[in-house]
Order: structure tokens, then C-alpha cells, then sequence
């Protein structure tokens, strides 16, 4: 998540080319190593670990953060190949997912899918965390995507598209996501 704080900065910063060859190649070569500890050998709650699931999950912020850096920084298309094989990977990732639990990384995901076949998985897992999680932020998140997918629909080409952003669109006084 520090990464994440970094591309929220860089906008603002004006950094150097070498600054965002450093955040993206950090990214790029993250290596998340999970350890899960078990306090108390006797306790129930060390059965119920689903390591498998906390991976995926991981694997799914590792995703998202690279999407999110090359939409926010880079200002890459959601058709460029890059983009196109990290949504792909996501998707791929939420379909092995009982119910995704991450709204930021499917918020991020979700901002850059294309086809219908996409945005109806995406809005089937928002559905499956509505239902999973009953909180109010989905339903606000699956508005705002929604919106972005409009103005998508609405852009006259790529480079148009590419310059969309949801925080431009969207009245942060009356929809604001909490990604908790």
C-alpha cells in the first residue's frame, strides 16, 4: 500500500523518469511473502486459516496496484497489451474467488474492463460482496464504476478514454468510495 501512496503522489509531484522507473520496477518485482502466524496451537481459529484465499487476495492488490500505476502514471489505454493482460489476470483471479472481499483492487479492475462479458462479471462479483458483506461502499462503488463504464462508452476514441478519470466524474461530496 505504500506503492499505492507513492502513484497517488506522483501527479502532483512532477517527479523524474527515474522516479517512475524506481515506483514502477518496485512494483514489478514485489514479492509478497505470507506468513501466517499460529499464536496459540491449541486455539480453533489456527484450523481456519484458508491460506489459499489470503494469497489470491494478495496476488489480486499486486494486480490492481500495477493496473492502477499504469492507468494513473503512465496514462496507458485499457486496450494497450500491458493493460489488457493484467485485467485478464484479475479476472482470472476473481472467477477462483468464492466471493471477493477486496473492494479497491475490484474498483481499480473494474475501471478498466471493455467488453460486456467483463463488466458483467464485475458487476456479478459486486453483487456477491453486496450480499457477502451487506456494507453500503459497494453499492457506492458499483455506482461510480458504472459511471466510469458511461463516459467510457461515451468517449470518442482511445486517447479520450485513457484521459478519464472517475474522480473528475464523480461528485465526491455525494459518492465516495471507502475501501475498507
Amino acid at each position: 500500500m505504500c506503492l499505492v501512496s507513492c502513484i497517488n503522489q506522483v501527479p502532483n509531484a512532477y517527479p523524474s523518469e527515474n522516479q517512475i522507473n524506481l515506483v514502477r520496477m518496485r512494483l514489478e518485482n514485489l514479492s509478497q511473502i505470507i506468513v501466517i502466524k499460529d499464536e496459540d496451537h491449541s486455539s480453533e481459529c489456527s484450523t481456519n486459516v484458508d491460506e489459499p484465499r489470503i494469497r489470491a487476495t494478495a496476488d489480486f492488490y499486486h494486480i490492481a496496484a500495477l493496473i492502477y500505476f499504469h492507468q494513473r502514471v503512465q496514462r496507458l489505454s485499457s486496450k494497450h497489451p500491458v493493460m489488457k493482460t493484467l485485467v485478464k489476470s484479475a479476472l482470472d483471479l476473481i472467477s477462483q474467488m468464492e466471493v471477493c472481499t477486496s473492494p479497491w483492487p475490484l474498483f481499480v479492475v473494474a475501471c478498466e474492463v471493455t467488453g460486456d462479458s467483463e463488466r458483467l462479471q464485475i458487476l456479478q462479483t459486486f453483487a456477491g460482496m453486496e450480499e457477502h458483506r451487506r456494507i453500503g461502499n459497494i453499492a457506492v462503488t458499483r455506482m461510480i464504476v458504472e459511471t466510469v463504464w458511461k463516459h467510457h462508452d461515451l468517449a470518442s476514441d482511445d486517447l479520450a478514454r485513457g484521459k478519464i478519470d472517475w474522480r473528475s466524474i464523480v461528485d465526491l461530496k455525494v459518492l465516495s468510495p471507502s475501501f475498507i
